[in-house]
């Protein structure tokens, strides 16, 4: 199913059945649950408490008996004051699902009856699609069963900068081409990143009288993407890619090979192994993302990623990790110039 044809379903309220939403972008795939939820339910948030179902399956859990009934009880029960009732099953890494699990979701897929709408939301970091030619066996199952609709990254400019501008209406503010373009070398086009940094630059813009924002704002107010480099490094740390971690640990780099560089990348990366400790030891203790959320004070789809990221390992691993980690921060800070002690951590991290 195109984008296209869910949005006019939408439009004219005709969904019905399951749907499986995917791909890179999850801030519109968010965004496009939000808009199903309130066009088959209600927007009144009594209403909407009564029919919206939702779970949220971690790999660890694989649809265990209990959580799998909850799922099937949901799916059976009939809408509470309102024609329609939607269950959403949100997983944070699919292919970490065994096959009893991934066919579970399979089997709720099939046969849901005319009152129930049906959703399996996979977050990007945990789904591989496979290739147009060469779906995943998870999704060609899904075409099958489900309407598949996937949520790509924008890469067209004239579409991203059209939804950029829409954004910095909301200020009086627009941006130039050329100011355009150096916010998204700094953001990168993931949208849960660039919404934050375009309200901000909207309102700095805005605070000082002005209606464009030019280069030398985006220069002064928007902030580098560095914490997704550095998840990008700790997710290749954590599947032992000791390639990719040097490949990441080459952008960061760049030309400079100053201890105070690679004290700062360090600290990035230390920041994000804090984080993933954190969230071993709250999966240790059966806690679930969302009090980890509230703990943290981080939004609910940051903290599912590191969620998903932390259950690749064992509890044992964080630890040694950020001991390696300090270990990493005493010889930079006793003289060992260039990124070497760093270069030595991945060595002895990924081969754990």
């Amino acid at each position: 199913m195109e984008l296209k044809e869910l949005n006019a379903e939408i439009k004219t309220g005709t969904m019905s059945g399951s749907y499986f939403l995917y791909g890179a972008e999850d801030y519109t795939k968010r965004s496009k649950l939000i808009e199903i939820c309130r066009k088959a339910i209600s927007d009144d948030k009594d209403i909407m408490e009564l029919n919206c179902y939702n779970f949220f399956v971690s790999c660890r859990e694989d649809l265990n008996q209990e959580k799998s009934k909850r799922i099937r009880d949901a799916l059976d029960m009939l809408p509470i004051m309102n024609d329609k009732k939607i269950v959403i099953t949100e997983v944070p890494s699919l292919d970490s699902l065994d096959e009893k699990g991934k066919k579970l979701l399979l089997d709720f897929a099939d046969g849901v009856d005319e009152y129930t709408i049906f959703v399996v939301f996979a977050y990007a970091s945990g789904f591989d699609r496979g290739t147009a030619k060469v779906p995943s066996a998870f999704l060609k199952s899904a075409q099958k069963l489900m309407k598949c609709v996937e949520f790509p990254l924008i890469t067209d400019d004239r579409e991203l900068k059209k939804w950029v501008d829409k954004r910095l209406s909301a200020y009086g503010v627009e941006i130039t081409p050329q100011a355009y373009g150096d916010m998204i070398k700094k953001c990168g086009r993931g949208m849960y990143t660039l919404v934050g940094e375009i309200d901000k630059l909207g309102a700095f813009v805005a605070s000082g009288g002005r209606k464009e924002a030019t280069r030398e704002d985006i220069e002064k107010c928007v902030t580098k993407n560095e914490e997704e480099e550095a998840f990008k490094f700790a997710n290749c740390i954590l599947a032992g890619d000791a390639r990719g971690a040097y490949e990441c640990l080459g952008i960061k780099k760049k030309s400079d090979n100053k201890k105070s560089t690679a004290l700062e990348v360090l600290g990035q990366i230390n920041r994000v192994f804090a984080d993933l400790s954190v969230a071993a030891a709250f999966i240790a203790d059966g806690r679930d993302r969302r009090d980890y959320a509230k703990t943290m004070k981080m939004n609910e789809y940051r903290a599912s990623l590191y969620y998903s990221a932390a259950m690749k390992k064992p509890l044992s691993f964080y630890a040694d990790a950020m001991k390696r980690a300090a270990e990493t921060d005493m010889q930079l800070k006793s003289g060992n110039m260039s990124f070497v002690p760093i270069e030595r951590m991945i060595a002895v991290l990924t081969k754990a």
